[in-house]
């Protein structure tokens, strides 16, 4: 809803998104809404595409699983319409970006160091952290 949004026009959205189906059905801010697609959403799409960038010259289908599958699967995008809704939600997809980035670092730093305890460390916290969002 907007400053402008009437309680019926605001009804009939909620309403609409449930009749097609949607079962979880949240009222925020645009803002809000435009911070969390940048993780849950804009994110998901760079990381895959990332993935896909560049690739080993040997790798072919008899290497993969469903590791690769999972995290490749959503870098075949239209990259017209991607590059538009990025640049759109720029700040946020930016602030996503560099926490992601960050992150990706300290996991390099501790398989640069050897550094089992770090990395378990991490990977643990990803893996709480993930069960926590099934939670909400």
């Amino acid at each position: 809803p907007t400053e402008v949004s009437s309680p019926a026009s605001i009804a009939l959205m909620d309403a609409l998104a449930r009749h097609i189906g949607c079962v979880r059905v949240r009222q925020v801010s645009c803002s809000q809404h435009d911070a969390i697609i940048a993780y849950t959403s804009d994110l998901m799409h760079i990381a895959s595409a990332g993935l896909c960038i560049h690739f080993h010259p040997d790798m072919d289908q008899s290497f993969t699983a469903g590791a690769f599958r999972d995290c490749t699967r959503i870098a075949d995008i239209n990259a017209t319409a991607w590059t538009g809704l990025l640049l759109e939600n720029r700040q946020n997809v930016l602030t996503c970006l560099g926490v992601y980035i960050e992150d990706l670092g300290r996991i390099k730093a501790a398989i640069e160091g050897g550094d089992a305890a770090a990395l378990a460390e991490l990977l643990e916290s990803a893996g709480r952290n993930k069960r926590e969002m099934l939670t909400r």
